[in-house]
């Protein structure tokens, strides 16, 4: 399963890796991305993305935290690509900090469409990546869904 899992914009998007441990959240992750624009390959380790990093432009790595979170972090630090944590542990702080020294975002599971919007376009915004591609950044802030606006006016 290391066909890239792309939309038709492609080309315009940013590339993320996936690290697919070879459980559901992989699949679902992949389906959420292509849904919001990324193109989004499948890697079969962190070694793999780390080869991919320093081959082109990888905009994320997202992994299994439990997994590779010291990965992640060394990833982050070698590649300076945004490293994204998937967790199905809900006990760690809603602000992320048990995660957030090793990785520059969680998705907690199960997984939602709103929060991969979200910590996405928080991540790549705020590894600089923003400047790099500004288009995919400014979709992600839109694609939002409306009820944000409502909870916002109350």
């Amino acid at each position: 399963m290391s066909e890239p899992h792309a939309s038709s914009s492609s080309s315009r998007s940013p590339l993320l890796l996936l690290v697919d441990d070879g459980d559901d959240s992989a699949v679902l992750c992949a389906d959420l991305l292509a849904t919001l624009g990324y193109a989004a390959e499948k890697v079969p380790d962190l070694a793999a993305a780390r080869a991919r990093c320093h081959l082109q432009l990888i905009s994320a790595v997202i992994a299994d935290l439990q997994r590779h979170g010291r990965g992640l972090a060394r990833l982050r630090d070698e590649c300076t690509t945004c490293c994204i944590g998937l967790t199905g542990m809900t006990s760690e702080p809603a602000d992320g900090s048990v995660g957030s020294a090793l990785v520059d975002g969680l998705l907690v599971k199960p997984l939602e469409l709103r929060q991969v919007a979200v910590v996405l376009a928080r991540c790549l915004g705020e590894v600089g990546l923003k400047a790099r591609h500004p288009r995919s950044a400014e979709e992600m802030r839109t694609s939002e869904p409306s009820d944000d606006e409502d909870a916002s006016g109350s």
